[in-house]
C-alpha cells in the first residue's frame, strides 16, 4: 500500500533520484543513501597532476561531505566514506591525508545540518531535527 511518489507517477519502495537511492525503511519511514551507477568508475583528479595543492584537498573534503549529506543512516555512511577513501588512494591520496580531512568533513557536515535546521526553523517554526 506504500510508495513512493513523484508527482502522477508511483513507484515501489525504492528509487534512484540523481545521485540517491531514496527508500521506505521497514517502518516505512524515508530513508536515503548514496547511489552509483554501474558505470561509474570512481576516478578522482590525480595526485600528480600538475594542479595547486589546495585543489586536491578541496576535491577530498567535498566529496567526503557529499558521502555524508546523501546517507540518512550510519552505517551506510561509513561504509560509503570508506569505499571513496579507497578510491582517493588509488588516484594517489596518502591514507594519512584521507584521514586527516575525514573528521574536518564531518565536522562541516554537522554543521551544515545544524545551520539547515535553524534556518529553516525560523521561516515557518517547525520544529525540525538532525539524523
Amino acid at each position: 500500500p506504500y510508495g513512493i511518489q513523484f508527482g502522477d507517477s508511483l513507484f515501489a519502495k525504492r528509487v534512484n533520484f540523481l545521485d540517491m537511492n531514496i527508500y521506505l525503511d521497514d517502518s516505512n519511514r524515508i530513508e536515503y543513501s548514496l547511489f552509483k551507477k554501474e558505470t561509474d568508475a570512481r576516478l578522482y583528479l590525480q595526485t600528480q597532476s600538475f594542479h595547486p595543492k589546495h585543489v586536491f584537498r578541496s576535491v577530498v573534503f567535498s566529496q567526503m561531505i557529499r558521502v555524508i549529506q546523501r546517507n540518512s543512516k550510519d552505517s551506510t555512511c561509513v561504509e560509503d566514506l570508506n569505499q571513496l577513501k579507497e578510491d582517493l588512494a588509488r588516484s594517489g591520496h596518502s591514507e594519512r591525508s584521507l584521514d586527516l580531512i575525514e573528521p574536518r568533513a564531518v565536522q562541516r557536515a554537522i554543521e551544515n545540518d545544524l545551520y539547515d535546521n535553524v534556518s529553516q526553523h525560523s521561516k515557518d517554526d517547525t520544529p525540525r531535527t538532525l539524523r
